[in-house]
């Protein structure tokens, strides 16, 4: 077995463990706080917390980039802070697929103040109902009833 892989799978193993995993963060925290770097640490689902984070410093920057490998970053970037034009998401590539930066203003229009619904019902593995049915296949059938749903996902517009 190669060295890196070795390495990979230790780290794995050593992440695994609940308690190692605690020490490991708390110790990432100490050292970021003693080197002035502002840190939060979420209780739950972290990726609102960052998303959260970032629409809250907003009006500071010029730009802020949320960068990860989960889309639902996009997804919680559009539903908080829709047509925002400072708040991008920079998807990481894996392997030969390139790096792809986004906007809140990367979804149509038509869907961008449903983007917190389509994804809760259609995509998000934690929480969909309809997980593994695809949403383009949900968004076409939100088009084809568009009143009935735009009436219906006004409960999860912010």
């Amino acid at each position: 077995m190669k060295p890196h892989v070795q390495k990979f799978l230790k780290n794995n193993l050593f992440l695994a463990n609940e308690r190692n995993k605690v020490r490991f963060i708390d110790l990432l925290r100490k050292f970021l706080q003693k080197a002035n770097v502002t840190v939060k640490q979420a209780v739950e689902d972290a990726d609102v917390l960052i998303v959260e984070t970032a629409v809250s410093v907003k009006s500071q920057y010029d730009n802020i980039f949320v960068v990860g490998e989960d889309i639902d970053f996009l997804v919680l970037l559009t539903g908080l802070a829709p047509m925002k034009e400072n708040l991008y998401f920079r998807k990481c590539g894996k392997g030969r697929t390139p790096d792809v930066l986004y906007s809140t203003t990367s979804f149509k229009y038509k869907f961008s103040r449903m983007t917190l619904f389509i994804h809760a019902f259609s995509g998000c593995d934690t929480t969909s109902a309809l997980f593994g049915h695809g949403k383009p296949k949900f968004c076409s059938l939100l088009e084809k009833k568009s009143t009935t749903g735009r009436k219906n996902t006004s409960i999860f517009q912010l």
